[in-house]
């Protein structure tokens, strides 16, 4: 099944940490995500270890299914250097709408993208309501493992 995305970029949020015990952080912030905060669906797109220098980064994909048409989706960046953590989410709300069949032409883009914007739009602010609440938690969550 195919599918018309209309992404729309809700909070994007930086946050670093220093002068910190950087020697479980990963682990920390990954149990974190997996039993606190309560994604939908959880996954590691991108881990890399540079062992010399001590540098772990990170893209995590945490997503909520908040309906049949629309997703949050949560980038989660992680940047762990020796005594020092980077931490950015960016937090996206996506409109996903079915084009297979009669639906793959020029006038159902038109008309999807017109409802989107005058319809879907009214009850889309609750959703991003929901995204914000999300990353404020995620990081009202991880302050506590830096202190």
């Amino acid at each position: 099944m195919f599918f018309m995305r209309i992404i729309e970029d809700v909070v994007s949020k930086t946050r670093e940490y220093d002068n910190t015990d950087t020697s479980d952080v990963y682990g920390e912030i990954r149990d974190l995500l997996n039993n606190k905060i309560g994604f939908s669906s959880l996954e590691e797109v991108n881990y890399t270890n540079d062992v010399e220098e001590g540098v772990v980064r990170a893209k995590i994909e945490g997503k909520d299914f908040y309906d049949k048409y629309f997703i949050a989706e949560n980038d989660i960046y992680l940047e762990i250097k020796p005594e020092k953590v980077k931490i950015t989410v960016k937090g996206k709300l996506v409109g996903n709408y079915p084009t297979d069949g009669w639906k793959d032409n020029l006038f159902y883009y038109g008309y999807v993208s017109l409802l989107h914007k005058f319809l879907v739009s009214k009850n889309q602010g609750q959703y991003e309501d929901w995204v914000q609440g999300k990353i404020n938690n995620l990081f009202d969550n991880i302050e506590p493992v830096f202190q």
